[in-house]
C-alpha cells in the first residue's frame, strides 16, 4: 500500500477509534452515574487523553 493510501487509512482508524470512545464514555457516565474521569480510567483511557475527551464531551 502506497504512503498516502496508509495515511488515510490510520486517519480513519484513529476517528473511528476517538468516536467509539465518546459513545463509551457516554454510554458507561449515563448508566453507571460515574463521573467522567473514573469512566476513562475505567475503559483504559491514557491519562494523557483526558482533556482532549472532556472537550470532546462538552462540545456535544
Amino acid at each position: 500500500m502506497c504512503n498516502l493510501s496508509q495515511s488515510v487509512e490510520e486517519k480513519g482508524i484513529q476517528k473511528g477509534r476517538k468516536e467509539e470512545r465518546l459513545l463509551l464514555l457516554k454510554n458507561l457516565m449515563e448508566s453507571t452515574g460515574m463521573n467522567i474521569e473514573h469512566a476513562m480510567a475505567a475503559l483504559g483511557i491514557p491519562e494523557v487523553d483526558w482533556q482532549k475527551y472532556r472537550k470532546l464531551l462538552a462540545a456535544q
